[in-house]
């Protein structure tokens, strides 16, 4: 049990397995191969990239933007991409440069330096409401 929460590992050979679960919330985290496995053309593979940086422990708060940071004990979490174009798996350096960026940006030159930005959030961002 970690956090309060148990942790059941069960393995499926088949669909029907996991629909007769009895939870009614199925999250489906089975990658790029999720289309295949379930048979469903509606699930499109989405491509993301985090930048892990060295723990800092005084960093005490949250970002969430065009980018978003979160401090951890073994770390600080960069990411917000998302990419739905792509060939492969493998992590793209090039993006990782890109978010860092945005991100460095926004505490660098404050918040009003993202005012102009042309890019739009996607859907499931989290808005202030």
């Amino acid at each position: 049990m970690t956090g309060g929460v148990q942790f059941i590992q069960k393995e499926f050979s088949h669909a029907t397995e996991v629909i007769s679960l009895e939870e009614n919330i199925i999250v489906n985290c089975t990658g790029l191969g999720a289309r295949d496995i379930w048979q469903d053309k509606l699930v499109n593979p989405v491509k993301g990239q985090l930048v892990l940086l060295p723990p800092q422990p005084n960093l005490q708060y949250l970002y969430s933007g065009h980018g978003y940071l979160f401090p951890r004990q073994d770390g600080v979490v960069v990411g917000g991409s998302e990419e739905t174009q792509f060939s492969d798996d493998k992590p793209d350096i090039q993006m990782c440069k890109v978010i860092l960026t945005k991100v460095r940006g926004v505490f660098k030159d404050g918040a009003h330096a993202l005012t102009n930005e042309k890019e739009l959030l996607p859907d499931w961002f989290i808005r202030n409401k």
